[in-house]
């Protein structure tokens, strides 16, 4: 659903332009199965129900909402029911899980509002867990494999930057700090890790904490130090000047 808005709805014209301007080529776009998230309380769960899908079944997959008291918008009633679309006017980033399959969803707000927050994640289900759940690992198991080293970044959009470059050894801790659980996946594919984290103090605050876990797990850590005069993080880095990216790893 969501695929199909981006690629085909005048609504989502918007989210081509800021993917187009943010440099992503279409190519990438398809490979990572991007999307969009209408504005709207009820596209997606009208497209579930025409679908078979129970509301109940949606909600359970962290993409309806059920409000919990309908007096507080009569206006969402849809007989009898109070559920609305969680994602709503974001660009959808799905969450593959090791073996490709899409278990969840980060969603970018492209008009920011004063107390929404820029990225959401799906909330907690039974088949996905942000503490375990790695970003990019089911495209970049093989070539970290190959290369003996993984590089872990903090947002989605660096992954995609780093992968159309030519670095396919990336992945993301996607939108939580970094977990032991995590690292003890990534342990399974290189003992080398390397972290490039945002140059700013949240950056600096996650790359401690992260270089500290992976210590105790026996890692052979690095840290990549990007300038701060240059870039504020990998993405930016990347489509500036990938040689010194190449560089600097």
């Amino acid at each position: 659903f969501f695929e199909a808005v981006l690629q085909k709805s005048e609504a989502a014209s918007i989210a081509r332009e800021y993917l187009s301007k943010r440099g992503l080529k279409p190519e990438t776009t398809r490979t990572w199965r991007l999307g969009f998230a209408p504005d709207n309380f009820h596209a997606f769960e009208e497209f579930i129900i025409k679908k078979g899908f129970q509301k109940r079944e949606a909600a359970a997959a962290g993409l309806l909402v059920q409000k919990e008291d309908a007096r507080l918008d009569l206006s969402s009633r849809r007989g009898g029911d109070t559920f609305f679309d969680r994602f709503r006017g974001r660009i959808m980033f799905p969450l593959f899980d090791i073996h490709g399959r899409v278990v969840g969803f980060t969603g970018r707000v492209l008009v920011t509002q004063e107390g929404v927050g820029k990225y959401m994640n799906s909330p907690e289900t039974p088949i996905y867990s942000k503490s375990h759940l790695i970003y990019g690992l089911h495209l970049s198991k093989i070539s970290i494999r190959q290369k003996d080293e993984i590089i872990v970044v903090e947002g989605n959009m660096d992954v995609l930057a780093c992968h159309e470059a030519g670095f396919v050894n990336v992945v993301a801790s996607s939108g939580t700090a970094l977990t032991l659980s995590q690292l003890e996946t990534l342990k399974r594919f290189s003992n080398n890790i390397s972290f490039a984290f945002d140059v700013d103090e949240a950056g600096l605050t996650a790359t401690r904490r992260a270089v500290e876990l992976a210590l105790s797990l026996g890692f052979d850590v690095r840290i990549i130090r990007i300038p701060k005069e240059l870039a504020k993080d990998p993405d930016e880095l990347v489509r500036k000047d990938s040689a010194l990216w190449a560089d600097l790893i």
